[in-house]
């Protein structure tokens, strides 16, 4: 903006100007493009903010206690008379409207990210609040180790394809039978393979399973049941029923123990 008259752009916006100054003014106005698009400009920034708040007159009390706590700061020397004068023009333009004065054409947007910020702190300090004061902390899962006692591996006696693996786990003096088979026959009606430990031929029943379609199955059982036989064979059998107390159907797997 070379021209004089764009420096009379603000008090134009600000309504500062006379009639007669705001006449020419209108008239450099209708051929400066620079003029034209600052004036838009502004007042598209401002066009909400009659809508922000709602003005508040404060009273005069107050206007007098802030404009001398001002004036007592304010660096260099001035005489009564020359204070007395800008406290009552101050005072007069605290009863005016607030003129716009932009200094950079961006503040507006640095003015935002500021707002913005703002809200955000005040956003993480209620929940900061809210935040317990101690926190509950879970003890801590026992760790569970097994020990693997003795492994067997297991074997048709008529040297079919099935196979399986016994194993003992002891856990905290507890010990469990794991026994797993693989490529069993499948069954039919209420068929099931059970589990037997023998003690110089003679059987204890240690478990009941069921293969799936792959002919493999597996079942565990507490040891602590049996826990008073010396045993010396663990068998697998087929039986016709789930709850044969004694071995009926023929050996499919065996091992010694």
């Amino acid at each position: 903006m070379s021209d004089k008259r764009c420096d009379m752009l603000i008090d134009y916006f600000n309504g500062q100007l006379t009639d007669e100054e705001a006449k020419q003014f209108e008239e450099h106005l209708e051929t400066c493009e620079s003029c034209q698009a600052e004036l838009d400009e502004w007042r598209s920034l401002t066009e909400d903010l009659p809508y922000l708040s709602e003005p508040v007159e404060p009273d005069t009390e107050m206007k007098g206690r802030v404009l001398s706590s001002i004036f007592e700061e304010e660096e260099g020397t001035s005489t009564d008379t020359g204070n007395k004068e800008q406290t009552v023009e101050r005072e007069e333009n605290m009863n005016e409207p607030a003129l716009f004065q932009p200094k950079k054409k961006r503040n507006w947007a640095v003015w935002g990210l500021a707002a913005a910020l703002a809200a955000s702190l005040i956003g993480n300090a209620a929940f900061l609040t809210q935040w317990p004061a101690t926190t509950t902390t879970e003890p801590e899962e026992e760790v569970v180790i097994d020990n693997l006692e003795q492994a067997l591996t297991l074997q048709n006696p008529e040297g079919g394809e099935a196979s399986g693996r016994a194993s003992m786990v002891a856990n905290n003096g507890e010990a469990q039978l794991v026994v797993q088979a693989e490529q069993l026959e499948p069954l039919s009606g209420d068929e099931a393979y059970q589990v037997w430990l023998l003690e110089e031929g003679q059987p204890v029943r240690a478990g009941t399973f069921v293969p799936n379609e792959e002919g493999t199955g597996a079942v565990t059982y507490p040891m602590d049941e049996l826990q008073d036989g010396n045993w010396d064979t663990l068998a697998i059998t087929k039986e016709p029923g789930p709850d044969s107390e004694t071995p009926q159907g023929d050996i499919v797997l065996a091992a010694e123990i």
